[in-house]
């Protein structure tokens, strides 16, 4: 209703909630280390309609701001936030994903394309991936390091749903113990996947 043609209906909200607060509530929810305390950081966010060369859209961001806290009596924090974006508009019965993307110091994804069709981009630095997250979140007992890209569609139709995939990992390196160091210069990955709704 909002973001159809000559809608004079329009939408504006915004969020702001306290991250150590709902830890404190909430730490096996968020899948933080025992040891792990917040202090602070923040989920932002704000969801709005406007008006692009005619064209009515539903935009949001959602943003961690700030993410800090203490590991064993050590500091730790997010060396900067992470950030949701995305616009969104209407053909019709058409959903339209103009810009959906998410950015971060370890990870970059892009999204476009409709609710028939969905393109997706994304760029993950495995190491970094690690050193952030890994402040705060147990990710596993393997340490790991590489590039990882991946490119692929989302095809959707009442029969069936599609996903093409093609991903590729460079410099990767798998340590399951300090001593044991598995590498791998380039791998690839291309892979296809049907559901069948029927």
């Amino acid at each position: 209703e909002f973001m159809k043609k000559g809608s004079k209906n329009e939408l504006k909200a915004n969020l702001e909630c306290d991250l150590p607060a709902v830890a404190a509530m909430l730490p096996k929810t968020l899948g933080l280390k025992e040891q792990t305390k917040l202090t602070g950081g923040k989920l932002v966010g704000s969801v709005q309609t406007i008006d692009e060369t005619g064209i009515k859209m539903l935009a949001g961001l959602v943003s961690i701001e700030g993410l800090a806290g203490v590991m064993e009596g050590k500091p730790i924090s997010l060396s900067e936030p992470i950030k949701a974006q995305a616009k969104i508009s209407a053909e019709g019965e058409k959903i339209k994903f103009e810009k959906v993307g998410v950015s971060s110091a370890f990870a970059t994804v892009n999204c476009s394309g409709t609710t028939e069709t969905f393109n997706y981009d994304a760029q993950i630095n495995l190491a970094k991936l690690a050193a952030e997250l890994g402040q705060f979140a147990d990710l596993g007992k393997y340490k790991l390091a590489g590039q990882v890209a991946a490119k692929g569609t989302i095809t959707n139709n009442d029969k069936t749903t599609i996903f093409v995939n093609s991903s590729s990992i460079s410099n990767l390196k798998v340590n399951p113990t300090p001593d044991i160091t598995i590498s791998e210069p380039n791998a690839s990955l291309d892979a296809i996947a049907a559901i069948d709704k029927q």
